[in-house]
């Protein structure tokens, strides 16, 4: 009985994108919780800005409650430092909003 012969196949080499895009990783770092909540205060900042072109205070509001959300789920697996992250961050995020409904 003839014995069949079982290559391993490489797989094939990452596309530019992918590379691009695990080189941007690279360069950030890992993401953390309170990277995660600076780049939603960000997008909250972006969302209240009426000289952006992206701006949208129904999106700013979205944003802000989801920092509320994730506020409620991590309570108790948050270090210090990101309870105080995430207390400021509602704060001004909050403010920035009723300033921007306010007209």
């Amino acid at each position: 009985m003839a014995r069949s012969r079982v290559t391993a196949r490489r797989p094939p080499p990452p596309r530019a994108e992918e590379r691009a895009m695990a080189e941007q990783t690279e360069r950030l770092g890992p993401m953390d919780l309170s990277t995660f909540l600076i780049s939603l205060a960000s997008n909250v900042s972006v969302h209240l800005d009426p000289a952006h072109k992206a701006y949208d205070v129904a999106l700013a509001k979205q944003t802000i409650d989801i920092l509320e959300m994730l506020e409620v789920k991590t309570q108790g697996n948050r270090t210090e430092e990101e309870d105080t992250l995430i207390s400021g961050i509602l704060y001004q995020t909050r403010l920035a909003y009723c300033d921007a409904v306010k007209g």
